[in-house]
């Protein structure tokens, strides 16, 4: 027993651009094209061949042959019947049909099931106990039980089917296959298990059998969610692989925490860096820039070491010291000091100085004489990427 040529058949295959085939021994022909395999009653595939590229000139489907069909065609089960008729969805031109077994849906597209139209073909789910959709393959068979055909199930958002529990009611609560996953009624020791390798979460889903070795379906979970594509590991390198994960796990979580750190670190000093008491906080964001740069320059001072501009100014305002704008005769331009004493001082620049100007006017530092070896000592740069130049300054003295 065999499927006829139809229309349908064709426009599946030239929609998919692709066209497989196989023989079994008893020499049936087996097509397969995208979502479908089908067992033909024409025994010649450059016939069919010719009537899916008929009116193309070029960008030819040339028929390739694949070994996989008959190893999905001899591995099916078809253990379930589908007896009720379908539940029809239709969405614009496309129209799906929907089953249950009371437990949970299956979905298939209605252009691909358009090519079995004998009366006397059952369908049949290939594993209806799988809670995967990749095991919900749709198993067409004659009358006496000859697979005549595959169809692959429509992967779509499960919450489509919320919405449907009212038009195609289940036997019991709808669960969703990550619930049915990790329930693992298989009662396989990896299979529900969930491992995070740094970046993504992967679930073991099934075992799956590809050229007669054993698998392991693992997808990866996102939002609640699988993801269509899973990866396929090999039963016997499963312990291999799950050590990996749980190394990429642990070496990333060390990177983040690495990477918080830093951030909490650059934050700190940005707000240090930024710090003015009040002083730049209104300032327009060029001016406050440029101020905020100024103020960030290192100096080597003989008394208070090795600091900022801005951490100088603030433990000498601290001291009780103040700053002074003086006249020079010859110069166009005035120098800015900060005072030590009444003949001694170090020459600052104008930035520094209205930023002492402004601490010793406010009052917002309180004049505590207290050492600059104890201030700012969790005090981190920002922007050390860049090289800078560290001024050597030691008090001048006043000419009387």
């Amino acid at each position: 027993m065999s499927v006829p040529i139809t229309k349908a058949l064709i426009e599946a295959i030239r929609r998919k651009e692709t066209l497989a085939y196989a023989k079994d021994p008893d020499g049936a022909l087996y097509v397969a094209s995208g979502h479908f395999i089908v067992c033909l009653a024409e025994q010649d595939i450059s016939r069919i061949a010719d009537l899916v590229n008929r009116n193309r000139t070029k960008n030819r489907i040339e028929p390739r042959e694949a070994g996989f069909i008959l190893d999905m065609v001899n591995n099916v089960k078809g253990n379930f019947e589908l007896i009720q008729p379908p539940y029809v969805l239709e969405s614009g031109d496309h129209v799906t049909h929907l089953y249950t077994d009371g437990k949970q849906y299956f979905h298939y597209d209605k252009q691909l099931l358009d090519m079995f139209q004998s009366p006397d073909l059952s369908l049949f789910i290939d594993d209806h106990t799988d809670y995967s959709a990749s095991g919900h393959n749709l198993v067409i068979k004659g009358e006496d039980g000859t697979v005549l055909g595959i169809v692959a199930p429509l992967c779509v958002d499960e919450r489509l089917y919320e919405h449907l529990v009212h038009a195609l009611p289940l036997d019991q609560p709808r669960k969703s296959v990550i619930e049915f996953i990790r329930e693992n009624p298989t009662g396989d020791p990896y299979i529900g298990r969930e491992f995070f390798d740094g970046r993504d979460t992967y679930i073991i889903a099934a075992i799956r059998i590809r050229d007669g070795a054993a698998f392991y379906e693992a997808p990866t979970v996102r939002d609640g969610a699988l993801s269509r594509n899973a990866r396929l590991i090999p039963v016997a390198e499963i312990e291999k692989v799950i050590e990996r994960w749980e190394a990429n796990r642990v070496s990333s979580a060390q990177e983040q925490e690495r990477a918080a750190i830093k951030a909490q670190e650059e934050a700190a000093a940005r707000t240090e860096y930024e710090h003015t008491h009040g002083y730049a906080d209104r300032m327009p964001p060029l001016r406050k820039a440029n101020v905020l740069k100024t103020l960030d320059a290192p100096l080597h001072t003989k008394d208070y070491g090795a600091l900022s501009a801005k951490e100088f100014i603030e433990a000498a305002i601290k001291d009780g010291k103040t700053v002074k704008c003086r006249d020079i005769p010859g110069k166009t331009r005035p120098e800015y000091r900060l005072m030590l004493d009444d003949s001694r001082f170090y020459r600052i620049s104008k930035t520094a100085y209205e930023y002492g100007k402004y601490l010793s006017e406010s009052g917002v530092l309180g004049r505590k004489a207290e050492s600059i070896t104890k201030t700012l000592a969790a005090y981190k740069r920002v922007a050390d990427a860049q090289p800078t130049t560290t001024t050597h300054s030691t008090p001048s003295t006043e000419a009387r």
